[in-house]
């Protein structure tokens, strides 16, 4: 996002040079009703390092006062911040790309955007990235666009103690990070992540998000209301399954990329079940999320195992600029592309 002169904040035209790996500490948090969720993680070792992960409690009119207990403890310390937007505070969109120059991309998003936005698109806060293709498909891209105001009003609790803001990001692209750490072969890989009401699909190729697909689902998700009852178990995992089977239909039918070969599941109290499911169904390689393999723990990091609340957080602290410049390589994409060429 172009950078305001009180802020210098950037969005993800920043965020795009930025990839999982390097030698650094970043600070992510991410407003949640009356909630904070704070993640803290350097990279470098042999594992990423969790210095502190926690979802705090954060009502509207005490955030500056949460700010300033991470500032005394040394949460904020010496590390870039990234203010994490929750769902319900931005709208995303994928477009066709408009057959303009890069420099008049965003003017003509706007335009596009116009009937998508309940506030004027010349009062939007809006960057984009694009979509890898196979080459005979068409160009896409997804847009990112919020409302200045309410990203004003996320920065203000931390710019009112002098924080300085290195970016704002949003969940679909701190989900690719995680996914992007987890698989680093060049595999076109999938994570599914769980929220209070929904269940967040993106698909990453060569480390690029290439499709992410929100799906509204109350119930199926981590705090399901009916997990007491008998049949729960395989209700909600049907539920799921079939959503991500639809999902990965419609990725396969845009993008014309190779089908899957390997999901990712988020915590969840069905896990296992939704797991096998989709090994069966969709003929992927399912694995669970197990932070304790993934990551080291610095101690008193966090009181519980992990917060499920603050995986966005974490992988919205996982992108770090990469130290210097990576040697050439052929993506798969770029072959897919040479190939039908």
């Amino acid at each position: 996002m172009p950078a305001e002169p009180s802020t210098a904040v950037t969005w993800l035209d920043r965020l795009r040079a930025l990839r999982p790996g390097g030698r650094r500490t970043r600070v992510a948090l991410q407003w949640l009703g009356n909630e904070m969720a704070v993640a803290r993680v350097r990279q470098g070792g042999p594992r990423p390092l969790i210095e502190k992960i926690a979802v705090l409690p954060a009502p509207v009119e005490r955030r500056a006062d949460v700010v300033k207990r991470l500032i005394d403890d040394g949460t904020l310390a010496a590390a870039p911040v990234v203010v994490l937007l929750a769902p319900g505070q931005y709208d995303l969109q994928q477009l066709p790309v408009p057959a303009v120059p890069d420099e008049e991309m965003r003017d003509a998003l706007r335009w596009q955007l116009r009937s998508h936005l309940a506030y004027a698109p010349e009062e939007a806060m809006l960057d984009f990235t694009r979509l890898p293709r196979a080459a005979e498909q068409k160009d896409a891209l997804l847009a990112v666009a919020a409302h200045r105001p309410m990203i004003e009003a996320a920065l203000a609790p931390l710019l009112q103690h002098g924080v300085t803001v290195d970016a704002v990001d949003v969940p679909e692209f701190a989900q690719r990070n995680l996914a992007g750490f987890q698989r680093s072969d060049g595999v076109t890989s999938a994570w599914l992540g769980f929220e209070r009401d929904t269940c967040l699909l993106t698909v990453q190729m060569d480390g690029e998000l290439a499709f992410t697909r929100r799906m509204l689902m109350p119930g199926a998700a981590v705090n399901a209301i009916d997990s007491g009852l008998p049949d729960s178990a395989q209700h909600v995992s049907e539920r799921v399954v079939v959503q991500v089977q639809r999902s990965l239909d419609l990725f396969e039918r845009q993008s014309g990329l190779p089908s899957l070969a390997h999901a990712m599941l988020g915590p969840h109290p069905h896990a296992p079940l939704i797991a096998l499911l989709l090994a069966e169904r969709c003929a992927l390689r399912v694995d669970a999320f197990d932070a304790a393999k993934s990551f080291e723990f610095m101690p008193g990091a966090t009181t519980t195992e992990l917060p499920t609340a603050a995986l966005g957080a974490l992988g919205a602290a996982m992108r770090v600029e990469s130290q210097g410049a990576a040697a050439p390589r052929t993506t798969r994409l770029q072959a897919l592309r040479r190939k039908a060429a």
